[in-house]
């Protein structure tokens, strides 16, 4: 009986595990929150308070690299 491989849990285990690829995924993710944080946008009828999309880019992040990775982008 032969058994089957696991499929990829996240987005970043498709690609291969050299510590450069690791590397430039995690510089990648930490720069796409970076990001993310200085696009804000403001409610019409809460003018004090700006929402960002920082929250959505670190659940993105820890959802496409995974729990490690997604630390260390952090």
């Amino acid at each position: 009986m032969a058994l089957a491989s696991p499929a990829p849990r996240v987005l970043a285990d498709v690609v291969s595990h050299t510590w450069a690829r690791n590397i430039a995924l995690v510089v990648a993710g930490a720069a796409f929150v970076g990001v993310s944080a200085q696009i804000a946008f403001y409610l019409p009828w809460n003018a004090a308070v700006p929402l960002t999309l920082q929250t959505f880019a670190v659940v993105l992040t820890g959802a496409a690299l995974g729990s490690a990775r997604g630390v260390l982008a952090m």
